[in-house]
Formats: C-alpha cells, sequence, structure tokens
C-alpha cells in the first residue's frame, strides 16, 4: 500500500523422465517413421500410391512425443493431394518445431500431386531455360537423379504417361 515493490522468486522442482527430481522443463524429442515413405535428413520420398489426399498421408507415419502438420509450400496448412514442395512438420509435446521434411515425388514437377504433360511441360521450359527449375523441384525433375535435369529425364516422364516405364520413386 505504501507503493515500494518487492521481487520474489519462485523455483519449481519436477520430476522428470526418469523420475529423479530436475529443474527441467524440456519436452522429448519427437521421433517420426513411416514404413511407406522414406525419410531422409530434410526429405520424404517413394511415394507410389499418388495422388494421396493429406488425410491418407498422415495415417502412414507414426509420431512419438510430439505431433505432424502437412503445409503447401507456402506455409499454410495443407489440404487436398500432397505433392511436390509440400512439407511435413515435426513438433514436440510442448508444440515447438523440431524437423521440416519437404515431399519430393519424382516427376511431379510443378507440385499437384499428379506426374502427367503439365510436368512435361515445366521440365521442357527448364531444359530450354524459360523458367529454371530450383529446391526441391529441380529434385523431383532429375527423374533418373543423375543431378541434371535435361532431355532424359523429359523421356522419363514421357514413358511414365503412356505408362511405358513407370518413375522408380
Amino acid at each position: 500500500q505504501n507503493g515500494s515493490t518487492r521481487t520474489y522468486t519462485i523455483s519449481v522442482i519436477r520430476k522428470n523422465e526418469s523420475g529423479s527430481e530436475g529443474t527441467s522443463d524440456i519436452a522429448s524429442t519427437p521421433k517420426i517413421a513411416s514404413t511407406a515413405y522414406k525419410l531422409s535428413t530434410n526429405a520424404i520420398t517413394g511415394i507410389t500410391n499418388f495422388p494421396i489426399s493429406t488425410s491418407d498421408f498422415v495415417k502412414a507415419f507414426t509420431v512419438s512425443n510430439g505431433s505432424l502438420k502437412i503445409t503447401s509450400s507456402s506455409g499454410t496448412t495443407k489440404t487436398g493431394d500432397v505433392g511436390t514442395g509440400d512439407q511435413v512438420q515435426v513438433y514436440d509435446s510442448l508444440g515447438a518445431l523440431k524437423y521440416t521434411y519437404n515431399i519430393i515425388i519424382y516427376g511431379d514437377v510443378n507440385g499437384d500431386g499428379k506426374i502427367n504433360s503439365q510436368d512435361l511441360l515445366v521440365i521442357q521450359k527448364n531444359n530450354i531455360k524459360i523458367s529454371v527449375l530450383k529446391g526441391v523441384y529441380y529434385t523431383a525433375a532429375d527423374v533418373n537423379r543423375d543431378n541434371n535435369v535435361n532431355a532424359q529425364d523429359l523421356l522419363l516422364v514421357q514413358k511414365n504417361n503412356i505408362k511405358v516405364t513407370p518413375i522408380q520413386q
């Protein structure tokens, strides 16, 4: 009432996962796994059952000590089919973003979750330098994985589209 200020420090001691006392409120590291898809350091590949809805895609993952969310390349929550450029974001149990994986479907160069003539056009434009592919879209266009996007990749997408030879995911 006299206008003076007092500062108090409160220490909270919680039991950690092992049962011993500790002062840390750190969430456990989340773990993500899938028997359907291949997870690398920053990418998810091996998607053969496309087009696939985000809800069906999520069912192929198990996450312990956290959760996951599918976002579009612009960062908004994804609805509809997943495609190249979309991302899987993994959060810990406290809701902090821990990992981001880029979704790559080889041959799906425009990110619509399908491999069709539109993807052929995007690769052709890249090859004649009208519009240059970058990042995961370049990776998706490198169908034969020789680190070059060229006529060989274009041919493999054409063969996939006419059902001669499917693209290896």
